[in-house]
């Protein structure tokens, strides 16, 4: 088999084409339920002034075998199969991305089926099309063995079990960085982590009565690391937990803040101590980590109401 490196070239898919390509795709999809690869590429031909036909045109050449040259890639066999490449390349993002899904059907039209029915004085059936979405050709199915792990790690109960603490904005945010972690979006978890951490900490500061500026803070909603730090002073005033167990609590809040402060803003040179946390292992350890800190601070929320409303002697 003689290979033509010079071919190989010619037929790649350039950046614009490629752009192109996924502007038509997805303005035909949008006007239609579903469209087959063969409209698509149809489509695509005639926005560019070509056809099926144009792929068996003979392109003219100087030389033979891997020495040929081709002067241009104008050659409509050149533009037409340059194209289809780029309209499977542009497919595979758009269904990677999830903006598109398998429609059922074929190459000559949608999916059709029927139902029974009876009318007065006949019977028979309704026929209809359909474009829905087929399952993958299997019989049986089972969760992934990397999703289940996962979600051992990353409990999917841990929001609601500590909703008084972290209140429904914060428990929506921890109950999306688990489902972040398990669909393998690492970055994503770690930051969502810290946000409900922040959320646990606010939480707290609201059941504290006795220092009106970390109360501005919390109204403001702005300056996570001064309620913190002001929340685990009056913690400490009101000896509502032990000192070395508080300083262990501090210390987390602020590592799972400066993580999120990190992911949050990808600027600069990769930091070789804080990456590893957005690895899979990394986010696993501050998953597994997070119900007994999230279960310490809801003690101690449970403490400060009570403080605040001591029980009848």
């Amino acid at each position: 088999m003689n290979l033509s490196p010079v071919a190989a070239e010619l037929v790649a898919p350039r950046g614009r084409d490629v752009a192109e390509v996924r502007a038509l795709v997805l303005e035909r999809l949008g006007q239609a339920p579903s469209l087959s690869v063969r409209e698509l590429e149809a489509a695509v031909f005639a926005a560019n002034d070509l056809t099926t036909e144009s792929l068996r045109e003979a392109v003219p050449v100087e030389g033979y075998g891997t020495s040929a040259t081709v002067q241009g890639d104008s050659h409509p066999a050149i533009r037409a199969q340059r194209l289809q490449f780029a309209l499977e390349e542009v497919l595979h993002g758009l269904y990677a991305e999830g903006i598109i899904s398998p429609s059922a059907g074929d190459l000559y039209g949608a999916a059709s089926g029927s139902i029974p029915a009876r009318g007065s004085s006949w019977s028979g059936s309704l026929q209809f099309e359909h474009h829905h979405t087929p399952a993958p050709a299997f019989s049986r199915w089972k969760l992934a063995s990397s999703s289940s792990v996962r979600a051992e790690l990353a409990r999917e109960d841990l929001p609601s079990t500590f909703e008084e603490l972290l209140g429904p904005r914060g428990s929506e945010v921890l109950r999306e960085g688990t489902r972040a972690f398990h669909r393998g979006l690492f970055i994503a978890a770690v930051d969502l982590l810290g946000a409900a951490s922040e959320a646990a900490w606010f939480g707290l500061g609201t059941r504290v009565s006795d220092d009106g500026q970390l109360a501005d803070l919390i109204a403001r909603g702005q300056n996570a690391a001064a309620v913190i730090d002001r929340t685990a002073d009056a913690i400490s005033r009101g000896k509502a937990w032990e000192s070395r167990g508080l300083n262990d609590l501090r210390a987390q809040a602020a590592h799972l803040r400066d993580l999120r402060n990190y992911g949050l803003h990808p600027t600069g040179e990769p930091d070789e101590d804080r990456e590893p946390a957005f690895t899979e292992a990394g986010c696993a350890i501050l998953y597994m980590r997070a119900p007994r800190y999230f279960r310490q601070l809801d003690q101690i929320r449970t403490k400060l109401e009570e403080s605040a409303h001591p029980a009848a002697g």
